[in-house]
């Protein structure tokens, strides 16, 4: 089935093998369970359902989660959207309420779709010759989509793209709550895996939890059930030869109480750094997470694989060297919980410092 219609929705149901893509960013589907998914406490880790995907181990491409009680019981999406907060909400160059505008190239094949935010920035989604297909919605296909301009809006991170050292693109996955993330297991697709390791234990795929639901202001609400999920591209970047980034989801399942299953709930993050960086001084953002919600930072000691390379008690990094770098975070006293991040230190570069 094509990835790209209205009727692939429909591979969804029933199963965890469908063909879903959500295009370039604020590209969306919404959609429901059978019966409500119950915030359980006993279920394994706090999981509560979980969205499948095709990531693989170097291309992810992050969809941010939106969950929503039909507190009015009419059996449709109308009563309030929650974000899922996932690793990735907490970090200063994630963007809520994020507007972008697509404007119809038209033709009857692929061409550059240009696109404008209200920020003031504009790009395009590039045509390949990988597909051929018009990028920009079909009125026979999307009839309530306008033919001349279609704006989104959403949550958008920034995740960590490299696309400047081809073939080798990547696009490195986000540490919790974001779909199409995270590679596929071989154990049950109703054993949920732990979003707290780096590990696929059980199932793989995109675990998520209803206990990291936020109302707009970012505060955090306390769900009994859900009963609609919304998945929408979070990301605005091309992937070269590849394509746009694009939300792909296969299937999605609820999770089903069992407390004999457990495991790490501490985990510490890092943003990522830029692919490449100058030699100066970057000022890490860094947090610690317990069961999905961020906690006061404990005490770290950062490790570096070069000596010209520190980190001082403010998290603020110095570089005096060049060449590829690693940096790793591990909490004072709990050698297990440990986080890292790598970079190419070039001083050549002619651009500022962008974590990304």
């Amino acid at each position: 089935m094509p990835w790209g219609l209205p009727v692939s929705a429909s591979s969804l149901i029933g199963g965890v093998n469908g063909s879903l893509s959500l295009g370039a960013f604020g590209g969306k589907v919404v959609f429901r369970f059978a019966e409500a998914v119950e915030n359980h406490p006993d279920n394994p880790y706090g999981i509560d359902f979980t969205i499948f995907g095709n990531a693989t181990s170097e291309w992810s491409e992050p969809g941010v989660v939106w969950v929503m009680k039909d507190e009015n019981e009419n059996s449709l999406p109308d009563d309030t959207w929650y974000e899922l907060a996932g690793s990735d909400y907490h970090f200063s160059t994630t963007l809520r309420e994020y507007e972008v505008s697509y404007a119809n190239p038209g033709g009857e094949e692929a061409r550059d779709v240009p696109w404008s935010d209200q920020l003031g920035n504009s790009g395009a989604i590039k045509a390949n010759s990988v597909h051929t297909q018009p990028y920009y919605p079909l009125s026979d296909s999307f009839p309530e989509v306008p033919e001349d301009t279609y704006m989104l809006s959403g949550t958008l991170i920034q995740g960590a793209v490299d696309v400047d050292h081809p073939p080798l693109i990547k696009s490195l996955r986000r540490s919790f709550a974001y779909a199409d993330n995270q590679v596929r297991g071989s154990g049950p697709h109703t054993v949920p895996d732990n979003p707290y390791t780096l590990e696929v234990e059980h199932s793989g795929a995109d675990a998520f939890d209803i206990g990291w639901a936020v109302n707009e202001e970012g505060s955090y609400v306390e769900l009994d059930q859900i009963h609609f999920v919304k998945v929408q591209t979070g990301i605005l970047h091309e992937g070269g030869f590849l394509g746009e980034i694009s939300t792909e989801i296969t299937g999605a399942v609820d999770v089903a109480p069992d407390h004999t299953i457990s495991g790490m709930l501490d985990l510490l993050v890092i943003q990522d750094l830029s692919a490449e960086v100058d030699t100066g001084s970057i000022q890490l953002e860094l947090y610690m997470f317990h069961m999905g919600r961020p906690v006061s930072l404990p005490q770290v000691q950062w490790t570096s694989s070069e000596e010209w390379a520190s980190v001082d008690e403010s998290n603020m990094l110095f570089l005096s060297g060049s060449g590829a770098l690693t940096l790793t975070a591990t909490v004072v006293g709990e050698s297990s919980i440990t986080a890292s991040v790598s970079t190419l230190v070039n001083p050549e570069l002619q651009v500022g410092f962008e974590l990304r």
